[in-house]
């Protein structure tokens, strides 16, 4: 279960990340968005891998018990 902590507390990092880059863009108007449509687009795919790694956690916490 501790790995189980590890990983949700990861996604909880990189959901904070990304809330505070949107209300930076709610608050700023940027010329360009490709930098920040490709940093949106590489942080959601971590936080998909790591609720994929929970899944996974919670998966074999299951088959265990």
């Amino acid at each position: 279960m501790n790995e189980l902590h590890t990983v949700i507390n990861e996604l909880h990092i990189i959901m904070k990340e990304l809330n505070d880059r949107i209300e930076r863009f709610r608050k700023e108007c940027p010329v360009s968005w490709k930098a920040a449509h490709s940093e949106i687009d590489r942080r959601l795919g971590h936080a998909g891998r790591k609720i994929e790694d929970v899944i996974d956690a919670i998966s074999h916490s299951a088959v265990r018990r």
